[in-house]
């Protein structure tokens, strides 16, 4: 088989490669070739228009070969020719000699034959147009309408072509347009009936699905404010129609379309403006143009229309508003999931000030609605709806709008002074009805409210004390959650909102309610706690940044970073958290934010929990013992509620904790460390629930592999695995034990981190501990031997290396550490090492028991003779893995006593 590879390849593929491409034949490994064969290189000059294809056939044929399995040729090929088969390949795609397939002239031929040199833009695109729609209603599959909504999104992008009344918009956007709103169509007198549809419900659905597919597979929101806000109220009164009819399709598509113009181009004017068209149900018939409304489709859907000329409004008067409520509510709910968090406020401000301008109007309609005379009556009407809209968003929003106190602080005040001046002005007039006069007569006509003819006293309109009411629980709100140092500009408003309280709460006034009241009382108090918290009014004061107002923002945005689902923005919120740890900030809660950053350690982006990582390692800095101890509970997991990579991560937080702890490693906190890893280690440990998962997992497994041999008729074969492959698949199937015991990575893991431990403070963990982790490490060396187990005792050879490093820098600095290898314990744990580096089946381990052996014997001649030089545990393990694990000390250094000598085996 070797022969006729290098036959192949030396006849095949050499005399058609390049000069310099390919191993060279004098250093090719080739067998006995047949007689007549001479291994030759390319010749200088060579016709390639017969070897370019012969080279792509000798390829295609040695590929199939290596990628053929169920021969079983494909060790040998790529043994034997795969370097020659890549050289081919490369040949084949960057030799100076192969002709390319395409050239650009091939290319401007197509060009040329797919649109002509006399076509014009117009008839191009009139005959596009149909074949992309098709495209784009998804007949050729969901890829191949996006591939149309790219190409319609960049024909729309062209200045030349996409422009409003040039050929690529009147041939794509125009035909989307008019199906939506057909209002600039002059009515055709032949078909000019009141009822009669205007556009089918078909049309209308097909228009509605390419512009969904158009905007979402293109999200370039230049394009979707030009083709959405085009016909933006009409797709509101879509949206309401469809509520009112239940037609929760037709609902569903509309609602998207306008969450995302909201979303991606929607500015905070076209939303005012939107919530002024609320009432949109269609367009009116004025001038030569034709009205439309919408109305049931012949097939259970939408259509749209033909409208009476005669004006809707004073019929549908009663009917809308009952419906304001409904309409209001779907305005906050596409509002609250289409809109950013910071334009809540604006859009807020914008209708409140809009509402605030229709108060202080002469002919206001805010505490009357008005049918009849030269008044359109969707003014009263819009009057009521910016009441509803700014009381919902107050409602609803109340924590957003809290975040700018001081543009809300102005609305506030300037809501209690019209309602104070309104208040003030009905007093007035009241008096001048009341006493006989010229100028009470001539403010008769302008108090309409009479009860059988005699005069009652006016009461603030219901509709203004709702938004008062709502205004001054905002205003609550904010001075709840406002830090005690606000700015100059800030306090001047308040003192003005004062006033208004004063009057509003006054117990004289008896025409507010007595609600109102209450509350303003409640705010004057609040006030005054803030007053006398507040420092003297001065520019220093009021520029100066207060460190816990900043950090309220900074903790604020770190929770909305983390609670998105881009991978970076939730790392930024994690540095914005540990920035605030840094700092000691006083607004962290420390239970939170350890739960907060262990939620995060359970993320499956390594980015995510190696951060969160990172900023508990800075918060145990402070708080080392209670992320100690909440740390070591979820470790253990008792309840058996976190998988393995939970735990693993938790371990790898612990390590680092307990290496940046360092000295203060001590009492509870060591104990608690000491006594959970150790436990983790053993293996006395069970978890059934795990078991029992494993053993549905195997059953599972079983019954594949039995429909498997079924189906093959056999034992399936398993090609392609060596014995080593399938010996490694059952070490790591073995770490999964199925008695139930403890997972062996998690014991390394817990093993690993005693070391550290035992290497950071063996004198807080205690004698205690260290022995019972001693035994735990003879007890794994000598029985544990599965070849499964190796990681585990490779990490309990480490932790006797780790109690070794300590005892031996805890005597070089004179300290006594309570324990220490000596007598019998130092003799057990020599044998079981000799033993281990006899008759273990792990290359690794048996090289630590090694050494570590070696190791015991220079540290015990150095503590025999008190050497003053320091002697280098670790000196001989620079090319062992990193590691740490525990031992036992035991040396009191009494200084001035004689060296001696002792007998030693």
């Amino acid at each position: 088989m070797y022969g006729l590879f290098d036959l192949v390849s030396l006849e095949g593929i050499y005399p058609l490669l390049s000069p310099g491409v390919g191993i060279p034949l004098e250093r090719r490994v080739k067998s006995v070739l047949p007689v007549g064969v001479i291994a030759r290189q390319a010749p200088s000059s060579s016709t390639k228009d017969w070897s370019a294809s012969l080279l792509q056939e000798v390829v295609d044929c040695l590929q199939g070969i290596c990628l053929n399995r169920r021969i079983g040729l494909g060790p040998i090929c790529q043994e034997r020719v795969l370097v020659d088969l890549i050289s081919a390949c490369g040949e084949l795609a960057f030799g100076p000699n192969v002709e390319d397939g395409v050239t650009t002239a091939k290319y401007n031929n197509i060009f040329r034959i797919l649109v002509g040199d006399q076509l014009s833009a117009k008839e191009y695109f009139s005959q596009l147009a149909p074949q992309l729609f098709d495209l784009l209603d998804g007949q050729a599959g969901p890829e191949m309408a996006k591939a149309a909504a790219f190409i319609i999104a960049g024909i729309l992008g062209q200045k030349a072509h996409g422009a409003p009344g040039k050929a690529g918009w009147n041939a794509f956007a125009e035909p989307l347009l008019v199906c939506i709103d057909p209002d600039p169509f002059v009515p055709d007198p032949a078909q000019e009936q009141c009822g009669s549809t205007l556009i089918p419900e078909s049309d209308l659905k097909l228009a509605l699905g390419r512009l969904t597919t158009l905007t979402t597979s293109h999200p370039n929101p230049g394009l979707s404010k030009r083709l959405i806000g085009r016909v933006l109220f009409p797709l509101w009164g879509l949206l309401c129609f469809a509520k009112k009819t239940k037609k929760t399709v037709w609902y569903e598509q509309t609602a998207a379309i306008i969450r995302l113009y909201l979303k991606l181009s929607a500015d905070v004017n076209e939303i005012v403006k939107l919530a002024e068209e609320m009432l949109f149900d269609g367009r009116i018939a004025r001038n030569n143009r034709e009205g439309w409304a919408y109305g049931p489709g012949g097939e259970g859907g939408i259509e749209i229309r033909r409208r009476p000329k005669v004006n809707p409004q004073i019929t549908n008067m009663i009917e809308q508003i009952g419906e304001i409520d409904t309409l209001v509510g779907e305005f906050l709910l596409i509002l609250g999931s289409g809109v950013v968090d910071g334009s809540i406020g604006e859009v807020f401000l914008g209708i409140s000030r809009r509402l605030l301008r229709q108060s202080r109007s002469p002919d206001s309609t805010l505490h009357r609605l008005v049918v009849g005379g030269d008044s359109d009556p969707r003014d009263s009407l819009q009057v009521l709806i910016d009441a509803k809209i700014a009381q919902g968003l107050l409602e609803k929003f109340r924590e957003r709008l809290a975040e700018k106190p001081t543009q809300m602080f102005e609305l506030i005040n300037q809501l209690l002074e019209e309602f104070v001046e309104r208040c003030k002005a009905q007093r007035r007039l009241l008096k001048e009805l009341k006493e006989p006069s010229l100028t009470g007569i001539g403010h008769i006509s302008q108090f309409p409210t009479t009860i059988g003819g005699a005069i009652t006293e006016p009461t603030a309109e219901g509709e203004s004390i709702d938004i008062v009411s709502t205004g001054l629980s905002l205003l609550t709100a904010i001075l709840t959650s406002l830090n005690s140092d606000i700015g100059e500009q800030d306090k001047i408003i308040l003192s003005s909102i004062q006033t208004s309280l004063e009057f509003i709460s006054s117990p004289f006034e008896a025409d507010i309610p007595i609600a109102l009241s209450g509350t303003a009382t409640n705010l004057l108090s609040l006030l005054s706690i803030h007053s006398s918290l507040l420092p003297p009014a001065s520019l220093a004061s009021s520029s100066s940044p207060n460190p816990l107002v900043e950090d309220k923002k900074t903790y604020a945005l770190a929770l909305s970073y983390l609670s998105e689902t881009l991978v970076p923005v939730r790392a930024q919120g994690l540095h914005l958290l540990e920035t605030l740890i840094q700092s000691r900030s006083p607004l962290l809660d420390v239970q939170a934010t350890i739960t907060l950053l262990l939620s995060l350690l359970q993320d499956e982006d390594e980015f995510i929990y190696l951060n969160a990582i990172k900023t508990l390692t800075t918060l145990a800095d402070r708080h080392g013992n209670t992320i100690t101890k909440a740390l070591v509970e979820r470790y253990v997991d008792r309840g058996e509620d976190l998988g393995l990579d939970q735990r693993l991560k938790l371990g790898e937080a612990l390590l680092r904790i307990v290496q940046r702890t360092g000295a203060a490693l001590i009492e509870e906190t060591a104990r608690v460390l000491g006594d959970g890893v150790v436990e983790v280690a053993g293996r006395r440990g069970r978890r059934l629930r795990e078991m029992e998962e494993r053993q549905r997992q195997a059953r599972k497994e079983e019954a594949r592999n039995k429909e498997a041999e079924e189906a093959w008729g056999g034992e399936v074969p398993q090609i392609g695995e060596d014995e080593e492959t399938e010996r490694l698949v059952n070490i790591t199937k073995g770490w999964e034990s199925e008695s139930g015991e403890e997972d062996t990575r998690v014991r390394t893991s817990a093993l690993s981190i005693y070391g550290t431990a035992v290497e950071t403070n063996a004198a807080g963990l205690g004698s205690l501990s260290i022995s019972t982790a001693i035994d735990l490490v003879v007890s794994i060396l000598t029985i544990e031997n599965q070849d499964e187990r190796a990681i585990l005792r490779r990490a309990a050879a480490m932790l006797i290396l780790s109690v070794l490093k300590a005892l031996d820098e805890a005597e070089e600095n004179g300290r006594n550490l309570g324990f220490g290898f000596a007598g019998e314990s130092l003799a057990e744990v020599i044998t079981v090492l000799k033993y281990v580096q006899a008759t273990d089946n792990d290359g690794l381990v048996r090289e630590y028991a090694e050494t570590i052996v070696r190791e015991l014997g220079v540290w015990r001649a150095k503590s025999l003779l008190r050497a003053p030089t320091s002697v280098d545990v670790s000196s001989s393990l620079a090319n062992l893995s990193r590691g740490q694990l525990v031992g036992l000390p035991l040396r009191n250094s009494e200084g001035g006593t004689r060296p001696s000598i002792e007998e030693i085996e």
